[in-house]
């Protein structure tokens, strides 16, 4: 019998890539989304459709009679300032899991969270250890509460680390823009930044994987999503390199500290600029998170961090150039 997926969200930055993963796993998917799909394959479709709207999508999983799901629908925007913006994560999530739970041909959930359910820099002491970073971290801390209380059963919660890769529009016009102009400064710092980093392709490879794993083994479990814990300085400087040439450039802690206060001053004013403390407090804080677990689960990520650099400047330069990259294959770099 084909396995068939709803995924929610799948037009965006990691559910495109999830859909391409699930697609060559066999999976016939159906793609619900507000965004148009960028998909052509004759075991995918889309709906636009609103996971707030319990009415509407109790309809499509009737008709579509998922045997799995993943919920990956969610706002996205750090700048947001309260709970009430991230209403996809809370009210979308309770809607989900609702329907999910009394349509019985569904038999797998995998519900994205975030890394952001703790600080920066926290270390979870059991699955249900909350300590959210942000807005957006306490949305998606909702959400996972809402999932341990419905009725549910058959279900995987899983939380990316720093995701990138290509087609990741907000850094490419942030981040890597800043280290593509020689504007970025990274944090001198003897000890290394440890953070935990995912490319794009082996982060939905991975939830692609904890879907295909009998329900049985994993219900109601927590994982965490990455390639590996790495220097900071190594990620920036290898991004650096393959777009300058040279290492990302290197400034106190102090000097970010003060621009982290600019950025919070210019913030009350309604000016937007580049750092605050939220960015300061994320780029000096080491936030190491243990990736041992998943990767017994479903194994050792495929791509490496250099293949996964060179695609996405591969991207990047295309971006940037105004060209269309919807057009570009970002798994060889070619049209």
């Amino acid at each position: 019998m084909v396995s068939r997926l709803l995924i929610t969200g799948g037009s965006g930055f990691i559910g495109r890539r999830a859909v391409h993963s699930a697609l060559e796993s066999g999976f016939q998917v159906l793609n619900l989304d507000l965004k148009e799909p960028d998909v052509s394959s004759d075991k995918y479709e889309s709906v636009a459709a609103d996971v707030r709207d319990c009415g509407q999508i109790a309809h499509i999983f009737e008709d579509f009679a998922p045997t799995h799901v993943l919920h990956l629908a969610a706002e996205t925007d750090f700048s947001l300032s309260d709970v009430k913006d991230f209403s996809t994560i809370v009210d979308g999530s309770k809607a989900v899991f609702q329907v999910a739970a009394h349509q019985p041909s569904v038999h797998r959930l995998v519900h994205v969270s975030t890394q952001y359910v703790l600080e920066p820099g926290v270390q979870p002491n059991n699955e249900r250890h909350y300590q959210p970073y942000a807005p957006y971290g306490e949305a998606k801390v909702e959400s996972e509460k809402r999932l341990w209380a419905s009725n549910l059963s058959g279900w995987t919660i899983v939380r990316p680390c720093v995701v990138w890769g290509p087609n990741f529009e907000t850094f490419a016009d942030g981040l890597l823009k800043y280290i593509d102009r020689r504007l970025y400064r990274h944090p001198a710092s003897r000890r290394p930044i440890m953070r935990t980093f995912g490319y794009v392709d082996n982060v939905a490879n991975q939830m692609v994987s904890f879907l295909s794993i009998p329900a049985e083994k994993l219900d109601r479990k927590v994982y965490y999503l990455g390639d590996e814990v790495m220097d900071y300085a190594i990620w920036a400087d290898g991004f650096s390199r393959a777009l300058t040439g040279h290492d990302a450039r290197r400034v106190p802690k102090s000097a970010l500290f003060a621009l982290g206060m600019m950025g919070e001053g210019a913030k009350k004013l309604g000016i937007k600029l580049p750092y605050n403390m939220g960015r300061y407090h994320r780029m000096t804080t080491s936030s190491p998170l243990d990736l041992d677990a998943t990767f017994k689960a479903v194994g050792s990520p495929s791509i490496d961090f250099e293949t996964g650099v060179q695609r996405t400047v591969t991207w990047l330069r295309e971006y940037w150039n105004g060209e269309d990259k919807a057009d570009a294959d970002v798994t060889t770099g070619q049209r």
